[in-house]
Formats: structure tokens, sequence, C-alpha cells
């Protein structure tokens, strides 16, 4: 057991040492990324400029505390998209080590990893577009990971995530159901999904919110206003969030790719989930399944780590994975841009 902690600690460093340049490189392209890459880049550079500028700001605490640090060292936008990356990534980058199980052949694991992330076009997004959702949520993933073994440190960066964006609370409210069974969970999300394609979602928060007389239900169906897009149900979200889910949850029944830190895993990704079903009757219902879109490489990368077992695969695998990845990303970036 002791030579076991001390190959990982090697390990471990030999990896830093391999995905340092990888993020720094990605971290360069993505800061000085061209401006119509991202449509709300343009918008972004504004946001930092004006800050720098006047000192004034309408975004969340977080997201303004964080523009002074890095501001401490450049304000030039480039700078802070960069700065930027690299918190999502590495937030990331811990969460999934936290998930990973204990194995003499980590590495392949954190590449199997990097290569799910840079082919996720919500990885994408979230360092190139949505950015205070983005980091809202990687601070939540790196949050949740340390659940099984500190509490303190997962709810501390839990209140940190939600500075980021205050939206956060929204799925933080269902944190509690991860203390279910994986099948009672499982039983939870297909109800919630049900309920959701017939509009009782919708209905319940109507009634509730004229009830209550406060204003929930006015504010989520009125969000993005007339032009609004993917407003209400979207078949396309809900079959691709629920064929994840039904991966996952198959896969935690499974003793071969499920030990306990990835079956928690597995778990949480339909907790993620349960926004868009509950609140995905107003505009941009998109913005609440990219909850658990964004975790998706997390859940990946752990599927192909406990089923490919055949050592010499596994390496080849995860290399081509992580090449096929940068590959994509780099043309995404520079070739493609992002919508």
């Amino acid at each position: 057991m002791a030579w076991l902690q001390v190959r990982i600690k090697i390990e471990s460093i030999s990896l830093a040492l391999c995905i340092a340049p990888i993020a720094v490189l990605f971290a360069f392209l993505v800061g000085f990324r061209g401006e119509d890459v991202g449509v709300d880049t343009l918008q972004y550079k504004s946001i930092i400029n004006s800050f720098f500028d006047t000192g004034v700001s309408r975004h969340e605490i977080g997201f303004k505390l964080l523009l002074y640090f890095f501001g401490f060292f450049s304000r030039r936008p480039e700078f802070i998209f960069s700065c930027i990356f690299l918190v999502v990534f590495l937030c990331m980058l811990k969460a999934f080590s936290n998930f990973l199980e204990e194995d003499s052949n980590r590495s392949a694991g954190f590449f199997f990893f990097l290569g799910c992330l840079f082919l996720s076009d919500w990885f994408l997004v979230a360092t190139t577009n949505g950015l205070r959702q983005g980091l809202s949520l990687a601070v939540l993933y790196l949050a949740i990971s340390y659940w099984p073994k500190s509490r303190w440190a997962a709810c501390t960066l839990t209140c940190v995530a939600c500075l980021f964006h205050y939206a956060t609370v929204l799925v933080v409210l269902f944190f509690p159901l991860v203390l279910l069974g994986v099948t009672e969970l499982f039983t939870v999300f297909l109800t919630l999904m049900l309920l959701y394609a017939f509009g009782v979602n919708e209905y319940v928060f109507k009634v509730l919110s004229a009830f209550l007389s406060i204003d929930i239900y006015d504010r989520i169906v009125s969000y993005g206003g007339d032009s609004a897009r993917w407003v209400g149900f979207q078949a396309a979200f809900v079959i691709y969030t629920v064929f994840w889910g039904g991966v996952f949850y198959f896969s935690s029944l499974t003793r071969w790719s499920a030990g306990p830190r990835a079956k928690f895993a597995y778990k949480i990704y339909l907790v993620l989930s349960i926004p868009l079903f509950v609140y995905g009757f107003g505009g941009y219902s998109n913005r609440y399944g990219y909850m658990a879109w964004l975790y998706l490489p997390v859940c990946q990368a752990l599927i192909l780590f406990s089923t490919v077992k055949v050592y010499r695969l596994r390496i080849c695998l995860a290399f081509f994975l992580l090449f096929l990845g940068v590959a994509v990303f780099s043309i995404k970036l520079h070739g493609w841009g992002v919508g």
C-alpha cells in the first residue's frame, strides 16, 4: 500500500509536468482568441474594460472580486480571459482527480478526462462564452468532489461558486437528493422528466406563485423576453440529458465500471440535470441543462478509465483521445468559432 502511494505521487508529478504545457498553451489561445469566437467575447471585453475604467459593474460580487485580483497583474481582457480559462480548467481537473479511484495507472484516467474535456462543446462555451456561469459551475463541481472527505471544504466552495453566478443556487437546492440511493435518485430523475414533459412542473410553479404572491413563475417564463430562444420543453435537450443519465445509472450498477467514487460522481450528474426538468419551461431552457452538460466529461472519462482494463489498450486509447481533443479544441477556437 505504501509503495502504491509513492508510485502515485511520482506519477502525479510527472503528470503535472505533462499537463502544465497544455494548460498554458490553451490559456494563451483562449485569451487571445478572435473576437468572433464566442458570441459574448466582445461583450465581456467591454464589461472588463468598463469595470477597470469606472469600478462599477452590475455583475456578481465574486466575479468582480476576481477581476480585482487579476487586475493587480494586468487589466487587459486577453489576460483576464486566459486566467479564467485556467481557473475553470484546474477546478474541473481537480474535481475529476477527487472522483478518480486510487490506481497504479491514474495517468490514463487524466488523459481520458482531458480528451473528453477538450472534445466537449460545453467546455468551449464555459471558457469562451458563458464565463461567469462556467466559473461558477467549475467551482461547484470541485465543491461536490470534496463532499465525501471534507464537508467543510464542500460547503465553503459551494458558497464561493454561488458568488460567481447567483443562478447556481437553483441547482444547489437539490443537492440533498444525492443522499438517496442511486436507483431511488434515478427514479426521481425520470419522474421529474415526465412531469416536465407533460407540463406539470410549470403548472405547479404557476399555482404556487399565485398562491404565495411572488413572481417566480413570471421571472422564469419571461426570461429573455420576446427574443428568447429554446423556450419551454425541448425534446432534443431532454433526450440528450436522459440518454447520458441512463448510461451513468446502468454503469453505476456494474462492479467493473463503478467504484464508490465513480458511483457518487454518476449520482451528481443526475442531480445536476434536475434544474432542466424543474425550471426549463421558460426562455433559454438550455441554461439549466448546461449545469449538467458541462459536467459530462467527468463521468465519461470515469467510464472509459474503469471499463478499459488492458494496460496497453488503455494507454493507447487515452493518448488518442487526448490528441483528438487537443486538435478539435484548437480547430474550434480558431476555425469554427463558437455560436
